[in-house]
């Protein structure tokens, strides 16, 4: 019988707390790649953590902003096994329209896969 791993995103791998977040902006490394910014810190908490920034200045729409995110996580999710012990916040840059959200999110997944 196969194992297969957790399909769910529980709320211990978010990171939702203000603490948190202006940790990661003071002392954070910044990866900027062409929309999306990534900030990484290691955490001492033996597993990955993500957090997202969708702003309503480049996603002027909540359907956008809530498509955003929902793809980051996704891809969060998938790939969170083969994570180091950090923290991941993901912040849009650039404004898109309707078809390029998908497109902004998988910059995040290849970032992932670089760093391994």
């Amino acid at each position: 019988m196969k194992v297969v791993s957790s399909e769910t995103f529980p709320k211990h791998l978010r990171i939702h707390n203000t603490l948190d977040f202006k940790r990661l902006f003071a002392h954070g490394s910044r990866n900027n790649l062409e929309s999306v910014r990534v900030i990484t810190l290691d955490n001492n908490l033996g597993y990955p953590r993500l957090g997202i920034v969708a702003s309503k200045k480049n996603l002027p729409k909540a359907v956008m902003r809530s498509k955003f995110k929902r793809a980051i996580r996704e891809i969060f999710r998938k790939n969170k096994e083969c994570l180091e012990s950090k923290d991941y916040l993901v912040i849009n840059l650039k404004k898109i329209n309707d078809k390029e959200y998908l497109y902004r999110a998988r910059e995040f997944e290849r970032y992932i896969k670089n760093i391994h």
